[in-house]
């Protein structure tokens, strides 16, 4: 029951470190497909600041904000 319980904490770690990862780096495309799902799927609130984050980010670069962020 550990073993499961901390696999599945590992996996939840991993998941939201990517998340983080396409927010703040440019190692990960916040266009990418799996960025792209995972903030879909992700409540409401934590959309709007991963996209505002991720527009305040490129603004800063003269980039545009990725499409599926609302303008």
């Amino acid at each position: 029951m550990k073993t499961l319980f901390g696999l599945i904490l590992l996996v939840a770690i991993v998941i939201s470190g990517f998340w983080l990862a396409g927010i703040y780096t440019p190692y990960i495309s916040p266009n990418g497909e799996y960025w792209v799902m995972l903030n879909s799927n992700l409540p409401m609130p934590a959309k709007k600041w991963a996209c505002q984050e991720i527009q305040n980010r490129v603004q800063d670069r003269g980039g545009q904000a990725p499409g599926h962020c609302a303008q």
